[in-house]
């Protein structure tokens, strides 16, 4: 066989095999594909329907294609299989082995169908092998038991019946493909985050100025990552009105970048290439579509506005002359420029009016970048009873920022930000801290499929979260010990400084907590547990919790930490605890 030029794996095709069966192959039965030298050998030996079963799980077991040389798929299969099964007729032995090819060729074309990434190409190879294949290699019309695969035999019925329900399942094949690409780059950005994470470890004992820098940072890494990592989630957009929406930055961008990739080709190559270019925005119109179908996901207004222009594109590309494509395409271009919102649309969730200050930090530092809107959403939960005129007002109130709204509103769903930060409620982390259960995690407004790029931001004893969070649909996690010194430094260093001003020797602001509740005590438990709470925090500035605060009985030690704590409620005015 090596002589011969054909590279094959010795496990099947040993020389004591050739020699014994007397095999001779013709010049015929070694074009291109390997799939008609492989039926030919095995069928002129007289061994095919004996080995059968060791061939397909070797086929299974290594790929859909034994020699991997049927690169080119299901058409390319289907020719191989005409010269095989036209090597047998003109050596008068396909009578003989006519059952043994069928079943060689059913169980084959049943491999390369399923082994189909691109739902697009599925289709179009499936009517091809429906109106014609499968008729002109023989392989149909036959009995049930006249087949030995009956799960291959089911899947060409199906595809032959034209079977929605088939189809469907292959969509979401195709989705799920997609989602474990996803997760792998998800996995990229946890890498980083983790550097993110020792970094603010090492700044523990900085200066604020220096946390202030780092927080800034984090927030330009984070919101780089999001936006050049993650696809947008698109959907027909039929006979949409724009009308005063507008693409969020991160989509219209898109489209310019797309539309300055085809300015920079020459006319003559654009009127060359447009059907291929039409083409590819219709296929990938086409994959989002079977995203959005199996995740259920609410398209946005700015999705809308996207596939307007890119239908608008496509059309360009087709009715357009050679000379009037560039200009067609630059005044395109210009028309989505004025629709893209200058600025990055970034959106805090929160379910506790500033309950948990991590959020409302890197609110705080996001919202000094000029290439970003930040807003506060304010989504309580449960039967609690909130007042939404006690959220301070310089979180939510700064220019291009939106006013804060109820779970229940559906603005954020037309505003379209590009990123949403969604958070874990305090108050149940509290009450779950030893064993979490997955079914009380995500008591959070189901966000994560309306098309935004999510970021899940647990409490801070709830790393297990995280993992969980990422299979559960959401794109990223932040590990919460990385924005601590973030939080604590920046969202009270200006008021600090004023009662610091005073003289008041009780109060010190610190480069980050001394005790955090992640510490692992429970003052919540039992005396004992209190007690140690009461020696660890004794003679240290620290910041606390409220609800830890109530639970100090020591009077000396509740003194040490009364100044500050009444400077605190009066500024944050009931909606801040410490």
């Amino acid at each position: 066989l090596y002589q011969l030029g054909i590279n094959l794996t010795n496990s099947l095709y040993r020389t004591a095999f050739v020699r014994e069966n007397l095999l001779n192959f013709s010049t015929a039965s070694q074009i291109g594909e390997w799939i008609p030298f492989v039926g030919v050998a095995l069928a002129k030996a007289k061994t095919i329907t004996l080995i059968k079963d060791t061939l397909v799980s070797i086929r299974w077991w290594h790929g859909f294609g034994l020699t991997q040389q049927t690169l080119g798929g299901p058409k390319r299969s289907y020719s191989a299989l005409q010269s095989l099964k036209s090597n047998l007729q003109e050596s008068t032995s396909y009578e003989l082995f006519e059952r043994s090819y069928v079943n060689f060729a059913i169980s084959w074309m049943a491999a390369e169908i399923n082994a189909q990434r691109k739902f697009v190409s599925f289709t179009e190879d499936a009517k091809f092998l429906r109106l014609i294949g499968f008729d002109a290699l023989g392989i149909l019309g036959h009995q049930q038991e006249y087949y030995y695969d009956h799960k291959a035999q089911a899947v060409i019925k199906n595809l032959v019946m034209g079977d929605v329900y088939y189809q469907k399942e292959r969509q979401l094949r195709n989705v799920r493909s997609a989602k474990t690409k996803l997760a792998a780059t998800n996995a990229t950005l946890r890498t980083r985050i983790d550097r993110y994470q020792a970094t603010i470890k090492r700044l523990r004992n900085r200066k604020p100025r220096t946390v202030r820098k780092v927080a800034s940072s984090l927030v330009s890494r984070l919101k780089k990552t999001l936006l050049s990592k993650n696809p947008e989630i698109l959907d027909t957009a039929g006979d949409f009105n724009p009308g005063s929406y507008t693409m969020n930055y991160s989509t219209g961008r898109r489209f310019i970048a797309l539309c300055e990739c085809l300015l920079e080709l020459t006319p003559d190559c654009l009127q060359t290439a447009r059907f291929n270019l039409r083409d590819a925005i219709l296929e990938e119109k086409t994959k989002i579509k079977e995203f959005r179908i199996y995740a259920q996901v609410a398209i946005s207004q700015s999705n809308k506005v996207y596939q307007l222009y890119l239908d608008k594109l496509a059309l360009i590309l087709m009715n357009s002359n050679a000379a009037e494509m560039h200009v067609s395409v630059r005044d395109l271009m210009a028309e989505a420029t004025s629709q893209t919102a200058e600025k990055i649309t970034i959106v805090f969730n929160i379910q506790e009016s500033q309950v948990f200050p991590t959020v409302e930090s890197v609110h705080l530092a996001a919202s000094k970048d000029y290439r970003v809107n930040t807003a506060i959403v304010f989504a309580p939960i449960g039967d609690q009873n909130h007042n939404l005129k006690n959220l301070d007002s310089d979180l939510h109130n700064s220019e291009g920022s939106l006013c804060p709204f109820s779970r229940d509103e559906y603005l954020m769903f037309e505003e379209s930000p590009d990123i949403l930060v969604v958070t874990r409620p305090y108050f149940n982390a509290v009450s779950k801290v030893n064993t979490p259960k997955e079914e009380d995690i995500f008591e959070i407004p189901d966000y994560r499929t309306c098309g935004f790029k999510t970021v899940y931001i647990p409490y801070a004893f709830y790393d297990s979260i995280s993992e969980f969070a990422l299979k559960q649909g959401y794109q990223h996690t932040i590990q919460p010990a990385s924005w601590k010194i973030v939080a604590f430094s920046l969202q009270i260093l200006d008021n600090y400084r004023k009662y610091a001003d005073l003289g008041d020797k009780n109060v010190a602001l610190l480069g980050a907590p001394r005790f955090d509740i992640s510490s692992g005590i429970n003052p919540y438990k039992t005396d004992e547990d209190t007690h140690r709470f009461e020696n660890i925090i004794a003679g240290r500035r620290t910041l606390l919790w409220n609800p830890h605060f109530g639970h100090i009985k020591n009077e000396a030690i509740r003194e040490q930490y009364l100044a500050y704590f009444y400077h605190t409620i009066a500024y944050f005015e009931n909606h801040q605890e410490l």
